[in-house]
């Protein structure tokens, strides 16, 4: 008994298994109805627009305005014929209230027609959304014979598990009209019930329908959990890399195209701009020209990286609009450019400044590609100019002159930088004449020399002292290689030479004393900045005093600063300004040497002092010339 229990189980399996697999394809069918697959339902990219929608939950069948028992009858021998091929089960409902397939009948004569009316919940998962009700309203004579009401039947509800979400059910849930698919003859496609055009089946058309191995197949794909690493496994097997990563990743080779855009926009305008916009033509016209030739090649190039990207020419098949976007770009560009040639030469000048040019040739761009792009639009019978057109023109318009404008001001910087330096060159010309007669001045040297002849009698050490410095200072001075900068030590050097002369000078009414940071000795400065300062405070210092005077050096580092600073006790500086030939000298060498990285300064509180300071950094250890 168990023996024949189990050959009973085995035989109802294999029932059930032949039941389910007696749509098994050929290679070459297989082959075939996935292209059909592919045609039908996904003949552009997989984006949301065009995603597919089936039903996610078990599918209730129910009736609507009719109590005939053959309708009824007729839609449970369907759902009997197509359940071993769909995951979610479908079954007939009494119960309209849990029905999301509803066959809703209306009164009629001799009209025959259907209307769909499916509704989805905007979800996705991989290719499908999900499709939550489906009702079908019918319009059948009551002479229709059951034998083609059941084709009727069976037609709308295999249509009816399979749904486009887009076109018109996106914004309305009216009717889907797919794109006519040409097929073959070949007998289980061509009278598949699925391989219909929707929008204009009859029931004559109807009659000839049968649900054969190719429904089954399709519609045990679309309600298989597999669905779509089989139908990418198809794709990538099939086809090309390109074709299949546009059909199942659009949205990321969109991306990659604007990246590729993006890197394309900046070499395109770097190469006009360094060759194009900087070359010398032997006519000015071609100045004008050229660019805008280039610019429509350069626009045409990238619309062709865009259009790969996006799948254009493989699935939209939209190469016309591309030649008549190249057309009316050829035409728009060589317009503007003569327009924008014909105005400049007569309205924008050398002799204008830079803001009377760049606003002129502003206001003529604007207005030669206004009359451009509405000249071509009316030529080629294209939209006329709206607000995107003019945001357009004002973009391009804005970039032009800001190039020009960026040029011009790059041009008149340059030149003022000339000047600049023609002028610093001649300023430093007289701060190093200035600064040499006011190291060797005949006074100076006067009073030395009576100051060694006087002492000659009375001191003889202080005499031989007094020469031995004179004659260092005058070596520092004199300066035969002609060097600009010597190091800190050796200016310090020379102005300590300077001083024992002043103090043998004023004897008791001079007191000298130094503050140094040996580690800046190796540092270069330029040659004669220090001693000026030691004059300053003694001339317009300690000079006045009738008590001893005191004058210090300093030489810091504080902070990122070197700063030189002269300290004396003498009377404050008037108005809190310094003059004189040897400090003005100084901030010229100073301005010309380090610009805005030193500064001359001076204080009266709470020390009066005299002090340079200059950006370590700026300061080498090697020499160089000014």
């Amino acid at each position: 008994m168990k023996k024949i229990l189990l050959l009973l189980l085995g035989l109802l399996s294999w029932m059930q298994c032949l039941s389910q697999t007696d749509f098994n394809l050929s290679p070459e069918e297989e082959k075939m109805a996935w292209e059909f697959i592919k045609e039908k339902y996904f003949p552009y990219q997989l984006t949301n627009y065009y995603k597919i929608a089936i039903f996610r939950s078990s599918i209730k069948v129910g009736i609507k305005n009719s109590d005939k028992p053959v309708n009824k009858k007729i839609l449970l021998e369907i759902i009997d014929s197509i359940n071993p091929h769909l995951n979610q089960k479908a079954s007939f409902t009494d119960n309209l209230e849990e029905a999301n397939f509803i066959f809703e009948f209306n009164q009629c004569d001799k009209t025959t027609a259907f209307r769909d009316y499916p509704y989805f919940d905007r979800e996705s998962n991989n290719l499908f959304t999900t499709l939550k009700k489906q009702t079908i309203k019918f319009w059948l004579a009551d002479s229709v014979s059951n034998q083609l009401r059941k084709k009727a039947f069976q037609y709308k509800l295999i249509n009816g598990l399979i749904k486009s979400n887009s076109g018109q059910y996106m914004v309305d849930g009216l009717n889907y009209i797919p794109d006519t698919l040409d097929v073959s003859n070949i007998g289980f496609i061509h009278h598949s019930v699925l391989n219909n055009e929707m929008s204009s089946i009859t029931l004559s058309t109807i009659d000839y329908t049968q649900f054969n191995r190719l429904d089954k197949f399709v519609l045990s794909k679309f309600y298989s959990k597999d669905f779509y690493s089989d139908f990418k496994k198809y794709i990538f097997s099939e086809y090309s890399l390109i074709y299949s990563c546009l059909l199942f990743y659009p949205e990321i080779l969109e991306i990659v195209g604007v990246v590729v855009n993006l890197i394309l926009c900046v070499v395109l305008g770097l190469i006009m701009i360094n060759t194009i916009l900087k070359k010398s033509y032997r006519f000015a016209f071609l100045s004008y020209v050229i660019p805008g030739f280039y610019i429509w090649i350069s626009s045409a190039t990238m619309l062709l990286v865009t259009s790969f990207f996006q799948g254009d020419f493989i699935f939209k098949a939209d190469q016309s609009s591309f030649y008549e976007f190249q057309l009316f770009t050829f035409l728009f560009s060589t317009t503007a450019s003569v327009l924008i040639y014909l105005f400049e030469i007569k309205l924008i000048t050398t002799s204008q400044t830079i803001q009377e040019r760049v606003f002129r040739m502003f206001f003529i761009t604007m207005i030669c590609l206004i009359f451009a792009q509405t000249f071509v639009s009316l030529l080629l019978k294209d939209n006329e100019i709206n607000q995107w057109n003019i945001l357009l023109i004002f973009s391009l318009a804005l970039v032009r002159v800001s190039y020009f404008y960026l040029t011009y001001r790059k041009d008149a910087i340059i030149k003022e930088k000339d000047l600049q330096l023609s002028s610093l060159s001649a300023s430093k010309a007289e701060a190093e004449v200035a600064s040499l007669h006011a190291r060797i001045n005949p006074h100076f040297l006067y009073n030395s020399l009576n100051s060694i002849a006087g002492l000659a009698h009375i001191d003889a050490d202080k005499t031989e002292k007094m020469a031995l410095s004179l004659s260092d200072l005058f070596r520092h001075n004199l300066n035969r290689k002609n060097e600009s900068f010597c190091s800190i030590k050796e200016e310090v050097d020379a102005a300590i030479a300077y001083m024992d002369i002043e103090q043998t000078r004023f004897g008791d009414q001079l007191q000298f004393n130094t503050e140094l940071y040996e580690s800046l000795y190796d540092y270069l400065i330029p040659r004669n900045i220090i001693q000026p300062l030691l004059e300053n405070a003694i001339k317009h210092g300690i000079s006045k005093l009738k008590t001893p005077g005191k004058i210090k050096l300093r030489i810091i580092q504080n902070e990122d600063m070197v700063e030189i600073a002269v300290f004396d006790n003498g009377p404050g500086f008037k108005d809190g300004s310094i003059s004189g030939y040897g400090l003005q000298s100084i901030f010229d060498i100073l301005k010309l040497t380090y610009n805005e990285k030193a500064s001359l300064n001076w204080e009266n509180t709470p020390e009066k002092r005299v002090w340079i300071s200059i950006e370590k950094i700026a300061l080498k250890k090697e020499q160089y010339e000014l």
